[in-house]
C-alpha cells in the first residue's frame, strides 16, 4: 500500500489557482453590475410674469396668460453611465405662489420604465435605468391656484 503526501501534486496546485481567478472575476462582475447611482440631476422650473426677462439658458414656454413657464435645462440630460444604471432627475418649482398641479405637475409622456413621486407641492422625482439616448417629452404643470400653466420640454435618457 502507498502512503500518501501531504505535499500538494502539481494537478493540485492548478486546480486551486484556478478556483482563486474564478472567484476573484466572480467578485469583480459582481461589483461591476452593481453601479453606484449618480447623484439626481436638478432641474429648476421658474413662473416667469409676462415683462420679466426669463432666466438665461434652458427653455421656456411661449406666453401664456400674461406668465410663461421655464425649465432651466432642456432638453433634460440624465449622466453618462452605463445603460442599465438608476439615474434620476428632481424638478423644483422655484416661484412663489406657485405650486405644481396635485399628481400632474410631472407628466412623461410614454413613460416606460419611469417612475414619478410627488416628493412635495414644489418637488419632483423620477428615476429610471440609463438607456441609449432615448428622449421623453414630458410636461410640466403647475397652477397659483387659478390659473393652470403647461409646458413640454424633453428628457434625452
Amino acid at each position: 500500500m502507498q502512503e500518501r503526501s501531504s505535499e500538494s501534486t502539481p494537478l493540485h496546485q492548478h486546480s486551486g489557482a484556478r478556483l482563486a481567478v474564478a472567484a476573484l472575476f466572480a467578485s469583480m462582475c459582481a461589483g461591476a453590475s452593481a453601479q453606484t447611482p449618480p447623484p439626481p440631476v436638478p432641474v429648476k422650473v421658474t413662473v416667469v410674469p409676462a415683462g420679466e426677462v426669463p432666466p438665461v439658458g434652458g427653455a421656456c414656454m411661449p406666453p401664456a396668460g400674461g406668465n410663461k413657464v421655464c425649465v432651466d435645462k432642456d432638453p433634460v440630460r440624465t449622466p453618462g453611465v452605463p445603460v442599465d444604471t438608476p439615474v434620476a432627475i428632481v424638478w423644483t418649482l422655484t416661484t412663489q405662489g406657485w405650486t405644481f398641479v396635485k399628481n400632474q405637475g410631472i407628466d412623461i409622456k410614454n413613460k416606460k420604465s419611469w417612475q414619478l413621486k410627488e416628493d412635495s407641492s414644489t418637488k419632483y422625482t423620477a428615476t429610471n435605468k440609463k438607456e441609449k439616448g432615448d428622449p421623453y417629452k414630458y410636461d410640466v404643470n403647475v397652477t397659483d391656484g387659478k390659473t393652470p400653466l403647461k409646458f413640454d420640454p424633453t428628457i434625452m435618457n
